[in-house]
């Protein structure tokens, strides 16, 4: 079954294809995505084993380049500022992580440099990915908005903040902490 989002994703492509020539394809998504497999079971979008190359595969006859969306960010940071060796967090929906060594996208086995979902807190809350203490788990707008108490948009939440709202200090001060003990354990790897 192709989740909605997909299904969204396949008429921009569907126009671009009959717009341009298109011949190569790349694309930066949210992981997880393992390439080897053909399966793509991104935590923040509700659907699990997507084959993803192969619903592309079906829109045309292009080749296809997929990559971590903080991946790529990661890389045109380095290579904009000239930076070898660097790590950029995403934070959003979820938090994302690109590593950078020696100039180059770095993956290790797996999901290796998937920071976000490093545990920082043992038999912590339960994550969109499934495990318990994830850092994604407190350094999200998700995570932002449950210390405020409140589904309510980030930036009005940093709007109240800004004011003196005491709710939204607090809020942003519990979010800051975890965000000082990633960024703590980062510095250190």
């Amino acid at each position: 079954k192709t989740p909605k989002k997909v299904k969204e994703f396949k008429k921009i492509i569907e126009t671009l294809v009959n717009k341009f020539d298109i011949t190569h394809l790349s694309l930066a998504i949210p992981y997880p995505y393992d390439a080897n497999k053909d399966l793509w079971n991104p935590p923040n979008l509700k659907f699990k084993n997507f084959r993803f190359r192969k619903f592309l595969r079906s829109l045309g006859n292009f080749k296809i380049f997929i990559q971590n969306d903080a991946n790529l960010a990661a890389l045109a940071e380095s290579r904009a500022n000239n930076i070898k060796n660097m790590v950029l967090l995403t934070l959003g929906t979820g938090l994302g992580s690109g590593v950078i060594i020696d100039g180059k996208i770095y993956e290790g086995k797996g999901f290796a440099s998937e920071i976000g979902h490093s545990i920082i807190v043992k038999d912590g809350l339960r994550c969109s990915c499934g495990n318990k203490g994830c850092a994604e788990a407190y350094i999200s707008v998700r995570a932002l908005q449950r210390y405020y108490g409140k589904n309510l948009e980030i930036d009005k939440i940093a709007k109240k903040a800004r004011k003196g709202d005491k709710k939204a200090l607090k809020a942003f001060k519990i979010f800051s902490d975890y965000l000082a003990v990633l960024l703590n354990n980062i510095a250190n790897i």
